[in-house]
């Protein structure tokens, strides 16, 4: 092979390596999106210790647990959804299952970006607290806290990618 046919090689795979590292690192941004969804979803119904710079669920306060229990739902269960009056029960039961349902992931592979989170209302009263009438919601955060306990996880799972897509790139 002369120098023409090897420079002409070589060009072919350094065009190449973006793109084989490119789809490396999109396989493994979506399965760290799904990562950190499963993480998120798993907080529900347990009062969750610290990580990181989120402090530990508080307990909520005995005014709260009343009229959370007036309203049907089932009480000092951390992270259950909104209530209403006009809920029955069974509805307020599955507000957790609507909540932590919502959880959904979005990939853009162009830019190499993903998204968990929820568009349901509940998880922003949550994630970050809210004050009713005469009680307070302390934050429950469930989205943030999961996305900083998989970041080794994330990291180690991006390193590979890279590192399997410049061995793709040089086969």
């Amino acid at each position: 092979m002369g120098l023409f046919e090897q420079t002409t090689v070589l060009n072919a795979l350094i065009t190449a390596a973006p793109m084989a590292v490119d789809a490396a690192v999109q396989k493994a941004l979506k399965e760290s999106a799904q990562q950190v969804q499963k993480t998120a979803k798993g907080k529900f119904s347990e009062y969750q210790p610290a990580y990181g710079p989120f402090q530990a669920w508080a307990l909520l306060n005995r005014d709260y647990v009343i009229e959370k229990i007036a309203a049907g739902a089932s009480g000092d269960d951390p992270l259950i959804g909104a209530y209403f009056k006009r809920e029955s029960r069974d509805a307020a039961a599955n507000s957790a299952t609507k909540l932590r349902d919502s959880i959904e992931i979005k990939v853009e592979d162009v830019s190499l970006t993903a998204y968990v989170g929820t568009n349901n209302m509940l998880g922003v009263y949550h994630e970050y607290g809210a004050v009713r009438k005469n009680s307070v919601l302390p934050p429950r955060p469930f989205l943030r806290p999961a996305l900083y306990q998989e970041t080794g996880w994330i990291n180690k799972t991006m390193r590979e990618a890279i590192g399997l897509g410049m061995v793709s790139w040089f086969k």
